[in-house]
């Protein structure tokens, strides 16, 4: 008798590991709206290249601990170097940039690809039930840094992609997808429906969906990341990763389904050294910034950023809030133990902050 014996496994979400050089500014925004458009893709990871394409022996520990069900090379690799580390690697697949429509959409609604790990039909009526607080990133040229961590903080998706449909000469325009509802119930009150998709003003001019910088004006500050207020940045922060049904973003909304597969790091993994929330300051958000906060975020722990100037000309204020009982108090208990402050800087001012942290504490 012959006998055959087979499994077949499904991860869903499935857990990602984005391999991208530095700098890539443009490829970091995309691989946020994919990982946006996807079950759990709060918790897929960002890996750093050199400029030798290596990955350095840093991210090669933290790589083989994320242990990642696929790995997506940056745009022109073919494999992953160096050789001797890509045999430590076990994921089911590695992809090309090129092939990354095999695993990944930016559309959450998207359908029949065969792609499992999309956000799917997810309601947005909620005019009523709403959470007052849900967030989303918007940008301000004059405030580059914080335009950055907004988006990395709230995430991002891709507009709609708009169908036309003309009959006995009538044209009409169907662009409203996930993004568009999301944001239609954060219009402020002088706005319509309209202003957050693509549609057709006076019968022939097409205004395209607004970007981040555009929402500005359009979306109830209250419903804004803030550009501006120091604690506002480090509240609104922390609220959206530890009250993440209450404070919903285009990421946010992606972790609501952690338990269904993507690794979630405990203490236990951690360490019981390590701390459960963590300030980055440094001079500007650049890219190593935005990658380590995202890294963090996606291990478990509660992150976010203040740039130096705001650490030393906001001293007090920002002492208040990490002493408050729902402020850092309250979340450093909330998501495990103690408050470390955490820094990435140039050599010059580490002895300001030294004394600013002496200060704080």
């Amino acid at each position: 008798m012959n006998i055959q014996q087979f499994a077949v496994a499904s991860v869903s979400p499935r857990s990602i590991a984005w391999l991208i050089r530095l700098d890539e500014w443009d490829r970091f925004e995309k691989i946020i709206k994919y990982n946006c458009a996807m079950l759990g893709g709060y918790f897929n990871v960002l890996i750093p290249l050199t400029d030798q394409d290596v990955i350095s022996e840093e991210y090669q520990r933290f790589l083989v601990d994320y242990d990642p069900d696929f790995i997506v090379l940056a745009p022109g690799m073919t494999s992953i170097q160096p050789e001797t580390f890509s045999a430590r690697l076990h994921p089911f697949a590695t992809i090309q940039w090129r092939f990354i429509s095999r695993i990944a959409t930016l559309d959450p609604w998207s359908g029949g690809t065969g792609i499992s790990a999309t956000m799917g039909q997810i309601s947005f009526s909620w005019k009523d039930s709403i959470p007052i607080n849900s967030v989303i990133a918007v940008a301000d040229d004059a405030r580059p840094d914080i335009s950055r961590l907004a988006l990395v903080a709230c995430g991002d998706v891709e507009p709609r992609e708009p169908m036309w449909n003309v009959m006995d000469d009538n044209i009409d325009l169907d662009a409203t997808g996930y993004r568009e509802n999301f944001l239609m119930n954060l219009l402020n009150p002088r706005q319509d429906s309209d202003s957050v998709r693509t549609y057709i003003k006076d019968e022939s001019d097409i205004v395209p969906a607004p970007d981040r910088h555009q929402l500005t004006s359009l979306i109830s500050e209250e419903h804004q990341f803030p550009l501006a207020d120091v604690v506002k940045i480090l509240e609104t922060s922390c609220r959206l990763q530890h009250h993440l049904s209450l404070y919903r973003s285009f990421i946010g909304l992606t972790a609501m389904y952690n338990k269904m597969g993507t690794p979630r790091r405990t203490f236990e993994h951690r360490g019981h050294d390590t701390p459960s929330m963590v300030i980055l300051v440094s001079d500007n958000f650049n890219f190593n910034e935005a990658i380590l906060f995202w890294n963090l975020r996606a291990s478990g722990f509660c992150v976010t950023w203040l740039p130096f100037l705001e650490l030393e000309t906001n001293n007090d204020a920002i002492t208040k809030w990490l002493e408050s009982d729902y402020g850092g108090t309250f979340y450093s208990i909330m998501m495990g133990k103690g408050l470390d402050i955490v820094f990435s800087c140039q050599d010059d001012f580490i002895p300001r902050l030294q004394v600013i942290i002496e200060n704080l504490q």
